[in-house]
């Protein structure tokens, strides 16, 4: 999204959106700030991932930019993951790790097909 204009430099205001589906104009002064976290990105965490990249991932400067603490900072972070939808690889490992356990003793008849059902829908 352009936030300056190519011409002058200066500040540009966001005046119309269109909706292609509908038909539909609206027309007025958006806020670029609101534009921003037009993404879907809630506005704290919004406000983070800009510290965090300033920061370049350096979690100790992040701590002393918002004074907090590690465990603040983690958890701000796994938020902005989790509203970003980006999964964690280790996660997802575990995650397969675990089904494939649960399969592994269905397979050997340790479990019952309902107890593998009731356990891989956990």
């Amino acid at each position: 999204m352009l936030n300056k204009c190519p011409i002058c430099e200066g500040e540009l205001i966001i005046k119309e959106y269109y909706c292609k589906d509908c038909d539909v104009t609206l027309r007025g002064d958006f806020d670029t700030e609101k534009s921003e976290s037009l993404m879907g990105v809630n506005p704290e965490i919004l406000e983070f991932i800009k510290v965090f990249i300033y920061a370049e991932g350096n979690i100790k400067k992040v701590e002393g930019i918002l004074n907090c603490s590690y465990p603040k900072v983690k958890s701000l972070l796994s938020k902005a993951k989790k509203n970003l939808g980006i999964e964690s690889v280790k996660e997802n490992e575990e995650d397969k790790k675990r089904k494939n356990e649960i399969l592994e003793k269905l397979d050997n008849g340790k479990i019952s097909f309902e107890k593998a059902m009731d356990l891989l829908n956990k």
